[in-house]
């Protein structure tokens, strides 16, 4: 049974209409699914394997990293299993907001993250 839902997962995730990114214990992007390109407007090929900054908005990049480690280290998050509208800076300098989760993953002590986005900016325009 893990063994069939190990094979469906990736598949899963790459044809969900949220943008859905993976990244590994040292900050890498793992996985980049055709929703996250089109929200973020970079390719799988511009941002796998590379630091996670390349997806964080300009103004955060400084303080991202020493949040990323406090929170890897044990340190309570404020984000992490919660859905949050957020403020998300595309390629283009283009800025969209977006329902946006974070899951802490434990991996045989090694920590990931997994980001769940989806666009909400005609919702936040309307309100």
């Amino acid at each position: 049974m893990k063994a069939a839902a190990d094979n469906i997962l990736f598949p899963a995730l790459e044809q969900t209409f949220m943008a859905v990114v993976l990244v590994d214990e040292r900050n890498r992007v793992l996985f980049f699914n055709e929703a996250a390109e089109k929200l973020w407007g970079y390719s799988r090929d511009e941002v796998l394997g590379r630091d996670m900054n390349i997806l964080i908005p300009g103004p955060l990049k400084h303080v991202h990293g020493d949040y990323v480690h406090h929170h890897r280290d044990g340190g309570n998050s404020r984000v992490v299993g919660m859905n949050r509208e957020l403020q998300l800076e595309r390629k283009d300098g283009t800025q969209v907001w977006t329902s946006f989760s974070l899951s802490k993953i434990d991996v045989d002590g090694r920590i990931h993250y997994m980001a769940a986005a989806r666009d909400v900016s005609k919702e936040v325009a309307r309100r």
